[in-house]
């Protein structure tokens, strides 16, 4: 069986995927083989492919999550044939579920796109959500951590955060752990505004590949108050246009139309493919690896965000020499 799960909402799709996998677990509690393989990762195809290829004497249902399957042209033609070559969509002993986060409408990974669209695999999009439909989103997450949060509440942090689940949900996480009750005090004195901030230097920095200057920028970021994640988001979003952008130039594709099928702004496509002449695609990829590496371990609480942006830019600056 095949599933794809795929969306631009982040944080929904995550915990679908997350609670699809629980679901597996308490469903084969004794039978069940997970594996969780990151097609942005080196090594990933390989572990795929022993994972699809694997036969369990104790006949286990293996569960397959592989994240970033249209990360490139090369990449998920290769995944489409061993999936293809494993009869992955008929079989009953195995799962694979596909995640792929972002716009995939316009996407010209054909392989890929033509098993996905078959009517065998079960899919489901994850749009991010607006007005009441929001808004009632907030109030039921806030309820799942035990506190009362009103509507106006939940406006108000739509109005100082955006409607980008993931900030969102750490703004909820925090004030349900200072309050049982929120109402638009709380919110306005603790959800700092987010609107109309980036760290643009900083990615100018990195763009360049001047790390020493990269690292002073981050130091000055966050001791101006800059919320780290609103960092990692910039850096995470310029990197996968950088791979977005270099995937569709090989292919032929103007910078013109690479905006138009990519939804990508034409300045972010033009600062992308400058950036892919000082950027080998296997430094692109690892350093968009790392940080999505960084955003899972972060939010499993095993690191400390601002520490980690550091230690991130430093390995670039080990990775580019």
């Amino acid at each position: 069986m095949i599933i794809f799960y795929h969306g631009l909402d982040g944080y929904r799709l995550s915990q679908a995927v997350k609670n699809l996998a629980e679901q597996y677990k308490e469903k084969y509690k004794h039978g069940l083989s997970a594996s969780f393989i990151d097609a942005a990762e080196s090594g990933a195809l390989e572990a795929l492919e022993n994972s699809l290829k694997l036969n369990s004497l104790f006949n286990e249902v293996s569960l397959i999550i592989l994240n970033n399957p249209f990360i490139s042209t090369p990449i998920s033609e290769r995944i489409a044939k061993m999936l293809n070559d494993q009869d992955a969509q008929d079989r009953k002993d195995s799962v694979v579920v596909l995640v792929g986060e972002g716009d995939i409408a316009k996407t010209k990974h054909k392989s890929l796109m033509k098993l996905v669209a078959n009517k065998k695999t079960k899919t489901q999009e994850f749009k991010p959500l607006s007005g009441s439909s929001l808004v009632g989103w907030i109030t039921d997450e806030f309820k799942t951590r035990r506190c009362l949060a009103d509507q106006a509440a939940a406006q108000e942090i739509i109005e100082l955060v955006g409607d980008n689940s993931w900030d969102i949900i750490q703004e909820i996480d925090k004030l349900s752990n200072y309050s049982s009750s929120v109402g638009i005090e709380q919110v306005r004195a603790l959800v700092s505004d987010r609107r109309n901030i980036g760290p643009f230097e900083l990615i100018d920095a990195v763009v360049t590949r001047n790390y020493f200057k990269a690292l002073s920028l981050l130091e000055t970021e966050l001791m101006r108050g800059r919320d780290p994640y609103n960092i990692l988001g910039a850096l995470t979003s310029h990197f996968r246009a950088l791979l977005a952008v270099w995937d569709a130039s090989e292919q032929g594709i103007s910078q013109y139309d690479i905006a138009s099928q990519s939804g990508l702004h034409p300045f972010v496509v033009r600062k992308a493919a400058a950036s892919n002449r000082l950027f080998k695609p296997s430094e692109a990829k690892e350093m968009f690896a790392q940080l999505a590496d960084l955003d899972r371990l972060v939010k499993d609480g095993q690191r400390i965000l601002a520490d980690e942006l550091f230690v991130f830019l430093i390995r670039m600056g080990n990775i580019a020499n």
